[in-house]
């Protein structure tokens, strides 16, 4: 029963891994959408000073026209960096989570045998109905 327990304990922790790696990966892209909009009004705010300043010569609009699009560029760059890392660290989560979840069917096969032929059952039975 203990080692039932264990398994039970084991794929409950793996489940938690998955929902903290999801739910990290929802924040960083939420992250990084709202980086990219960031990026998107820094840079028609500096097209909008680029305008103002027109009437001080075109090297002045210019000007303001490269720093905003180097700005854009920057939280593109900052968008990108998060969504990989978020990607990275649910690909972690996931590996671990798969290495816990191996490393317990290795300890406890016969556990695993018959949590897998009980689910098996349960879903026969539900899917009669």
């Amino acid at each position: 029963m203990s080692n039932q327990n264990t398994a039970n304990r084991e794929i409950k922790n793996g489940k938690e891994h998955l929902e903290n790696a999801h739910d990290d990966a929802k924040k960083l892209k939420d992250d990084a959408a709202g980086a990219a909009q960031s990026a998107v009004n820094a840079g028609k705010s500096g097209m909008d000073a680029a305008k103002e300043k027109i009437g001080h010569g075109a090297d002045v609009a210019r000007e303001y026209a490269h720093q905003a699009t180097d700005t854009a560029k920057e939280y593109a760059k900052q968008a990108s960096d998060s969504v990989r890392d978020a990607a990275d660290r649910a690909k972690n989560q996931t590996t671990d989570f798969i290495n816990d979840i191996q490393g317990g069917i290795e300890k406890h096969p016969l556990q695993a045998v018959a949590i897998a032929a009980g689910v098996g059952v349960l879903i026969g039975v539900l899917m009669r109905r």
